[in-house]
């Protein structure tokens, strides 16, 4: 049985749906529809993390970016083109999500909460996915659960910080963002976060795409934000070269072409991972899954 209900969102109030279509009517509104199929997982486990139901074995698993959202993924699901179920849960700390652990925790802390809300794994185990911070998440379920994922495609990784000194360094600038995130408030965040020369790239997309990531962004609570960068920022994170080499699952590397930093990375973790390659993407930067959706949808499908 297909449900189907169809209403109409404020912007004001902060809500994005999955599917929406923004008009000027006096003030700002957005009309969705969404159908949830009755057997739906979504609907037998109160789960909001379904993105697309479908057939269990080789459900993908697919891992946002920091201040994203499952629906930061709505570009490229129509690309995916497969029976398989589609899951997208949302980190710790943010929109709809869990909340982030209190700082001074392990790394390992949050990554064993996001392992227990994705539950057992499906016959023939997750296709596994995700970009940036949700990659660096990825990449920590991989070592934790080899046994739960068949393959992966990680976007624009970082496989950890080697020395002190750059972890250090790390650590004083994701503290800086937390504390603009606590002291003024979502907008100055996100005001500043858009301005990051790793985000430049973006600039040539078209307004109502960089509209509809902006406000994904705002919709973020600060205080939890805050909580997840200082629990999955990088500088959190243990250096995961060493696993890496005792990954069985075959890993694809992935960065956009003009994003040179993570192109490095990608391609240094991909000589390590036993069954690891390395892609570029051309004409886009760090974000993939927002520049490229169609490119990125192809390279989805061709996990196995």
């Amino acid at each position: 049985m297909l449900f189907v209900f169809v209403f109409a969102l404020d912007r004001a109030s902060g809500a994005f749906p999955f599917f929406a279509r923004a008009h000027e009517q006096g003030r700002r509104t957005a009309t969705t529809v969404i159908m949830i199929r009755a057997e739906s997982p979504m609907n037998r486990n109160g789960r909001n993390d379904i993105l697309r139901d479908g057939e269990a074995e080789g459900t993908f698993l697919l891992l946002h970016g920091f201040a994203g959202a499952p629906e930061s993924w709505t570009t490229t699901l129509p690309g995916i083109g497969t029976g398989a179920a589609v899951r997208a849960p949302a980190l710790p700390g943010h929109h709809n999500g869990p909340p982030a652990p209190m700082s001074g925790l392990p790394f390992a802390h949050p990554v064993d909460e996001m392992s227990e809300r994705i539950g057992p794994a499906p016959a023939g185990g997750f296709r596994l996915v995700g970009y940036s911070m949700g990659a660096r998440v990825a990449l920590a379920l991989l070592l934790r659960r080899p046994g739960a994922f068949r393959s992966a495609l990680l976007i624009g990784v970082h496989p950890g910080i080697g020395s002190d000194g750059e972890r250090r360094e790390r650590e004083r600038w994701e503290e800086r963002w937390a504390t603009l995130l606590e002291e003024e408030g979502i907008e100055a965040f996100v005001n500043a976060w858009e301005r990051l020369p790793l985000f430049a790239t973006q600039e040539r997309l078209p307004e109502e795409t960089r509209k509809a990531q902006r406000l994904v962004r705002l919709r973020q609570h600060p205080d939890s934000l805050a909580a997840a960068m200082r629990a999955l920022g990088l500088s959190r994170m243990p250096d995961f070269r060493p696993g890496l080499a005792g990954v069985a699952a075959p890993i694809l590397f992935v960065a956009g072409d003009e994003d040179p930093r993570f192109v490095r990375l990608g391609k240094e973790a991909a000589a390590i991972a036993p069954r690891g390659r390395f892609l570029a993407v051309p004409g886009c930067g760090h974000n993939t899954p927002l520049e490229r959706p169609d490119e990125t949808a192809r390279l989805i499908r061709s996990l196995y």
